[in-house]
């Protein structure tokens, strides 16, 4: 019961990634959105992935996995941070 009340509280309010579609989709249209509602559906996907074949009881119970993970999500952050100061006065 107790995942049941947390899997309908996650479809019923809306997350960061619903508002970034939101804003989105006023500002530059539907059409244009389209990239940002597939990455978050893809990041649902994958996450749904990783909780479905296990793998999340792989990182819960080694520590090496976890932070190998954990390192390579910090890398990816700061490469899109960097990225996007580099991008900022292009627009």
């Amino acid at each position: 019961m107790l995942f049941v009340g947390v899997a309908l509280a996650t479809i019923l309010l809306p997350g960061p990634a619903v508002m970034l579609t939101i804003n989105n989709s006023i500002q530059r249209g539907f059409a244009k959105s389209l990239a940002g509602i597939c990455g978050v559906a893809l990041g649902i996907l994958i996450v749904a992935a990783v909780s479905a074949s296990s793998l999340g009881v792989i990182l819960a119970s080694s520590v090496l996995a976890f932070t190998v993970v954990k390192f390579i999500g910090a890398a990816y952050l700061f490469y899109l941070g960097y990225k996007m100061w580099r991008t900022k006065g292009e627009s």
